[in-house]
């Protein structure tokens, strides 16, 4: 995904009364992909990976509604506010409420996979497309 298929329009978000701008740009696809992370322990080794946000939210999982709401609102909060203080401005309405809306939110400023940039479409392919024949060896 190159910087020109994500195309952030400012959302308004209302958290307790106050208004903030929900923006997912790039500053904010980074710090997801830095600080969102799965954490497991195995025969006493933790092990640290990339977690999957967009997965997890499909699934329900807060977590992962918190972690895309902090990172698109971040710009917009006061300065130094850390996660764990941003979960608790939210009361359990307004996070049900957002967490709910947060897939239409994303869907307007990331790119479906066929139309990302630099991802040729099968049918684009010589040999792939319908009616194609090919053979491997």
């Amino acid at each position: 995904m190159n910087g020109e298929a994500i195309k952030p329009t400012p959302k308004t978000v209302r958290i307790c009364g106050v208004v903030y701008e929900f923006r997912l740009d790039f500053n904010a696809l980074v710090w997801l992909e830095e600080n969102y992370l799965d954490k497991q322990t195995v025969n006493g080794v933790e092990i640290v990976q990339p977690g999957d946000y967009m997965t997890d939210l499909q699934h329900g999982k807060l977590r992962s509604a918190r972690a895309i709401l902090y990172a698109g609102l971040m710009a917009s909060l006061p300065d130094g506010t850390t996660i764990e203080q941003f979960g608790a401005m939210l009361n359990s309405n307004e996070i049900f409420a957002m967490a709910g809306n947060l897939n239409q939110m994303l869907s307007k400023d990331l790119p479906e996979a066929k139309d990302a940039p630099g991802e040729p479409n099968p049918s684009e392919i010589p040999g792939t497309g319908p009616g194609s024949t090919t053979s491997e060896p």
